[in-house]
């Protein structure tokens, strides 16, 4: 996977550090702390602050366009920073209305040109570069899209590694359009001495690029998996606090983890496969266990792709989830 640093994604860090984002969202996504580069944006932007995208970034974090979702939206930008995405018929669509898209689109343009800001990009290009040149040499073993396939026995397609340098989350985003994958890392403000835990990467690698194939697949099977919906109560409040907010995305984000987890036991041992297993029951994916099971079924049926699997067996899948007790993880 190459590694690089997207000024759009870069964008969209720097207009949410500028405006109040990091305020109204209850997570800590931005590393604020004074420090070389959030020196540089407060001097190089200082007369942007009280420019009109900062504001819209605000209202629109009140209406839940947070986490993934400017990322993904600055992912979907051409090189002339317009959206291409058709939000009627994409992610986007389920997280921000047309007409805010294109308020949002035009005021982005607007900073972008105002703000000199591809000049600021010029600027730190050999700070970014060390950055990149460090995290490739920690990563240059891993191959999480063959890993992918493998396990999927379906094409993953092309995809990246984008370092965010003031982001503290990890996203996955895609381009529908170019078919393009890539997996956001927040450097947390290093610059230097970057340390990469390569196991953390691979599989939050394997987590975010399996969204393109498990998303499809559970948005096929919505009317099956709604029938089971009592399910959420349960685990409503946890999975809110990780803004998972309603039962397809809960299953989605379980059945990611399985997969995830899975991939762990094959390549780092059953050991990190009891801790990734542990991790997950904690943090409200009480079903993993029931998602587990399946997964080994499906492991053993060598001629059939995830997809056809998923797809084929949903109904026993479903019926099947109960919550596990953490001694049953392992």
């Amino acid at each position: 996977m190459r590694v690089i640093l997207d000024p759009r994604i870069e964008a969209i860090s720097t207009i949410q550090y500028l405006s109040n984002y990091s305020k109204i969202i209850p997570f800590p996504l931005l590393n604020k702390e004074k420090s070389v580069y959030t020196d540089s944006i407060d001097t190089f932007f200082s007369n942007m602050k009280d420019h009109k995208v900062l504001s819209i970034t605000e209202k629109l974090a009140t209406q839940g366009f947070v986490f993934d979702a400017p990322y993904y939206f600055a992912y979907n930008l051409n090189t002339q920073w317009k959206l291409e995405a058709d939000i009627e018929n994409n992610y986007l669509g389920t997280r921000i209305s047309i007409k805010d898209a294109e308020e949002y689109n035009e005021a982005i343009k607007d900073f972008i040109k105002k703000s000199r800001f591809e000049e600021f990009i010029e600027i730190g290009k050999t700070i970014y570069n060390n950055a990149i040149m460090e995290v490739c040499d920690q990563i240059k073993s891993i191959n999480a899209e063959k890993e992918l396939e493998n396990y999927f026995r379906q094409k993953i397609g092309e995809s990246e590694i984008i370092l965010s340098i003031i982001n503290n989350g990890n996203f996955g985003v895609w381009n529908e359009k170019n078919n393009r994958k890539a997996i956001i890392i927040g450097l947390m403000g290093q610059l230097e001495k970057v340390k990469i835990n390569t196991l953390y990467i691979r599989s939050l690698s394997w987590h975010e690029l399996s969204h393109s194939i498990v998303n499809p697949i559970i948005d096929n099977l919505e009317n099956i998996i709604n029938r089971y919906e009592l399910l959420f109560i349960p685990i409503k409040d946890k999975m809110e606090q990780c803004a998972y907010p309603n039962w397809k995305t809960a299953i989605i984000e379980h059945l990611i983890r399985a997969c995830t987890n899975r991939l762990i036991l094959k390549y780092y041992g059953k050991e990190q496969y009891d801790k990734a297993n542990k991790k997950e029951y904690e943090n409200g994916f009480v079903y993993i266990s029931s998602l587990l099971k399946a997964l080994e079924k499906y492991e053993m049926e060598e001629n059939i792709s995830f997809s056809s699997y998923i797809e084929k067996n949903i109904a026993e899948i479903m019926e099947n989830l109960t919550p596990a007790k953490e001694h049953q993880l392992s």
